[in-house]
């Protein structure tokens, strides 16, 4: 149906006739923006992209323009062009004041909105158009702006009424809304506490999988239909996985461990210890990815199993020399060694001066801390840090590392870091040739990590991949005091779930590999007492691989459907210039290029603040509280120094004679010694 010219061009002259013409277009594209929600048919994405574009273009007609905004920020969100979608879901959620404002200039013209069955429907349909834009808010890491957009997703909610059918869908919402506060609580580091009951009520848009429908549109074990979900599978997971954490977190093991299983029986999970948010298929069958927690451990022997796994691992032990010296020449090698400069770099003054000259880039030293990035600092147990923070500062402080444990980016989920790899040249060869660059699931990183430290059991964004850690900086007296311990339930594969887990606790050594499916449950400990450097290098899971090992490529298959597993913000922050246009989808912006901006991370600003607030400090003290005491107390000396010298000068003197009255009313006149 083609949009009436005249109501482009201008709306003031509009009839009934060409407003029932504009309505049935809207309709129109919002049957084809269901239609590709439903099968994810580039064509039929186009038909609903034209469909929704041209409303957007009308004048004077501020109710079909927002209509239009919000379904097409949807549509876009839906096809992951986030920039697009951030720009037409944030204009839909605002357009209320736009829509009074254009309404009032058009003296009436605006065509009527009879595009919903009930006021209860459109209600709905506003919370839902709110929600999508908190959820892609906390996608693009902006926790409060997301928190405001599901404030006033709940706001829509609450004046919602209607039949049964709509109060279930309110509700849904309502759980919905309640999840992604609970998740960005999380992300905004409020206490547990706060955050575990308002994921609890998002884990109720989850049904056990035998009740699924045919509505689910092939999300089996999820509530809601397409029309009233602004959900994904894969937000729910993350939901669950949140849930389970901060249960663990607040001292619940046993409940979090019933989360997961809960999660499984939904069908969100296939193990309970195995927990990816983003879920991929076998590609021959259609069924999730058979896998295992360990795939090889050289300090056990044997291999992997898969051919192109092992051949991967043995590249990468053959270049391990290559990679420490290279890894020596970012950090310094005493850092490795533990021998060298860590007497004259603990001293105050060169941690100062390093610093200052590093801030306004007059430094003569490379600058071997740029390019690496403080991990998830939320994944480390409480209380864990350095056994020594002295010699821990003294060490590192000069040389700027963001934190205790940091990473250093060669590819982030398949995006190079040019500037990284003009700093390590060998190992961005090497991760590029063994196909760290079409990897779009995993990395190509060093990982420096304290002693001191633990990271808590958590699992891994997606099981489409396998990670490789190579030993690099690995003291031979710390072998046994480090590890890598994961966890899968105690069963065959493929078999019933048994009520025990098995756990294996991988050891890190230099120029030797371990491979493991990150997906699975994991943690990381190191009570060792020199840092741990690793190599990691992420692969495909080998059934991704075409054809699989062992197999002739006897018929043609479609590629493996790859989900995108988040914005490779590292790689992106620090090559803005390369990828602009990434940037922008993914709302990072670049940092500030003054001189405050550079100094910022440094130590010289971080010490410069905390002297000039106890100056401020001493200052407010000496003039409300010291200064009036030290006054009094002046005061106080003064009065006791004049009494004590009268004193004196009646004992060489005399007393001082007071002048008495005459008879005649005269002073009597006398002698009178000043004092």
């Amino acid at each position: 149906i083609g949009v009436p010219k005249n109501l482009i061009t201008s709306s003031k002259t509009a009839g009934m006739d060409e407003c029932f013409e504009v309505r049935e277009h809207a309709r129109a594209a919002a049957g084809a923006q269901r239609v590709w929600l439903d099968h994810r048919d580039p064509l039929d994405f186009t038909k609903a992209y034209d469909t929704l574009l041209p409303l957007t273009k009308l004048e004077d007609q501020a109710g079909l323009i927002r209509y239009a905004r919000c379904n097409l920020g949807e549509l876009y969100l839906w096809n992951e062009s986030y920039s697009n979608a951030y720009h037409m879901l944030s204009r839909c959620v605002e357009g209320a004041k736009i829509e009074a404002k254009v309404s009032r200039s058009s003296s009436g013209h605006d065509c009527p909105l009879d595009l919903w069955e009930s006021p209860g429907e459109r209600t709905l349909w506003e919370a839902r158009h709110a929600g999508l834009l908190g959820r892609l808010l906390l996608r693009f890491n902006q926790p409060a702006d997301a928190l405001k957009a599901l404030g006033e997703a709940e706001d829509a909610l609450g004046q919602a009424v209607g039949d049964s059918s709509e109060s279930e869908a309110k509700r849904l919402m309502a759980d919905a809304t309640q999840g992604f506060k609970g998740l960005v609580f999380r992300t905004m580091r409020r206490p547990n506490a706060d955050a575990e009951p308002l994921l609890k009520r998002g884990l109720s848009l989850t049904k056990p999988l035998d009740e699924g429908d045919a509505e689910s549109g092939g999300q089996g074990g999820l509530q809601g239909t397409r029309g009233v979900r602004w959900w994904e599978r894969s937000d729910v997971r993350e939901m669950f996985i949140n849930h389970g954490d901060a249960l663990a977190r607040t001292g619940q093991p046993a409940k979090a461990i019933a989360t997961y299983e809960a999660g499984a029986r939904s069908g969100l999970f296939s193990d309970p210890y195995q927990r990816p948010v983003h879920e991929v298929s076998d590609p021959e069958s259609g069924k999730v990815l058979a896998s295992r927690a360990v795939w090889l451990d050289r300090g056990s022997g044997g291999s992997s199993g898969w051919e192109e796994v092992d051949q991967v691992v043995r590249t990468l032990e053959g270049e391990w020399e290559a990679l420490r010296a290279e890894a020596s020449n970012l950090l310094g090698s005493h850092i490795l060694d533990g021998e060298g400069e860590a007497s004259s770099q603990g001293r105050w003054w060169d941690v100062a001066l390093t610093a200052v000259a590093r801030g306004v880039g007059i430094s003569k030293r490379p600058a071997s801390h740029a390019g690496f990035f403080s991990a998830n600092s939320m994944l480390l147990e409480p209380g864990s840090g350095p056994l020594s923070a002295t010699w821990w500062s003294a060490k590192f402080g000069p040389r700027g590392l963001p934190d205790v444990w940091s990473q250093f980016f060669l590819f982030e989920h398949g995006l190079k870091d040019h500037a990284n790899c003009l700093k390590a040249p060998k190992a961005c060869a090497l991760a590029e040739r063994l196909g760290a660059a079409n990897n779009t699931l995993g990395d190509a990183k060093f990982s420096l990590m304290a002693p001191g430290l633990e990271v808590t059991p958590h699992c891994g964004p997606t099981n489409g991949r396998l990670r490789v850690h190579l030993g690099l900086g690995v003291a031979p007296q710390d072998v046994d005091l480090m590890g890598l311990e994961v966890a899968e339930a105690g069963r065959e594969r493929g078999g019933e779930q048994g009520g025990s887990v098995a756990r294996t606790v991988l050891r890190w050594r230099e120029g030797e590999a371990l491979v493991f499916d990150d997906s699975f449950e994991h943690s990381v400990f190191h009570r060792g007492a020199r840092p741990r450097l690793v190599f990691i290098l992420d692969v495909l899971h080998p059934k991704l691989l075409d054809p699989p090992q062992g197999r002739a490529k006897s018929k043609a298959r479609p590629p493996p459907k790859l989900p995108t597993i988040g914005a490779p913000v590292s790689v992106l922050r620090n090559n803005l210039e390369e990828y602009p246009e990434l940037a922008a989808r993914y709302g990072i912006k670049p940092q500030p290029t003054t001189l405050l901006g550079a100094l910022r991370q440094s130590e010289i600003l971080h010490a410069s603040a905390v002297v000039l607030a106890g100056f401020l400090l001493l200052i407010v003290y000496w003039r409300w509280q010291l200064g009036p005491q030290v006054a009094r107390f002046r005061g106080i000396m003064a009065r006791r120094q004049r009494a004590a010298e009268r004193n004196r000068a009646q004992t060489a003197h005399g007393p001082v004679q007071e002048p008495s009255a005459s008879p005649k009313g005269r002073p009597k006149t006398g002698k009178v010694k000043k004092t």
